[in-house]
């Protein structure tokens, strides 16, 4: 778990990859609920009809949504996407809230990026463990000082 989070910042830091948990059934059955999308860095050049793009929801910016490339307008600044899974398209959006053009999906590992995006995940996963090797080293710590003392004082004097 801990290597597969390393290697995650790595490529996220050096490659530009970005992962979103999946989180309706809009693009089934290509996508599914818990699913985790990993994107790269787009270049607006290099979309096409057809790719799987990520992108912000023009409602709400904190809503990241993830369809297929139902129709390209570069001229025009925009692009149109639709859900697989959905009759209609969605509404035109700006090549300027796409975070990232869908590269690989891995099942279910987006349950696991939900989890520690809750406040008992990030206690679970994150303080607790930290919290336990801080303990552990200091431990560690006064362990070794309280037995530097004990030798260059061995009768308490």
């Amino acid at each position: 778990m801990v290597i597969v989070s390393l290697a995650g910042l790595v490529l996220w830091k050096t490659e530009g990859l970005r992962f979103y948990s999946v989180q309706t059934a809009s693009m089934a059955p290509i996508l599914q609920p818990g699913d985790l999308a990993i994107a790269t860095r787009p270049n607006p050049a290099s979309l096409h009809i057809g790719n799987i793009i990520s992108y912000t929801s023009t409602q709400s910016p904190s809503i990241i949504i993830t369809h297929r490339i139902y129709q390209l307008n570069p001229q025009n600044g925009y692009l149109i996407t639709k859900g697989d899974n959905l009759k209609y398209p969605d509404p035109p959006t700006s090549y300027s809230s796409i975070k990232g053009k869908t590269a690989k999906v891995v099942p279910k590992l987006g349950y696991i990026s939900d989890f520690i995006h809750k406040p008992i995940g990030l206690i679970t996963l994150i303080y607790l463990p930290g919290l336990a090797i801080t303990s552990y080293e200091l431990s560690r710590v006064m362990g070794h000082y309280s037995r530097q003392s004990y030798a260059k004082h061995p009768n308490g004097s």
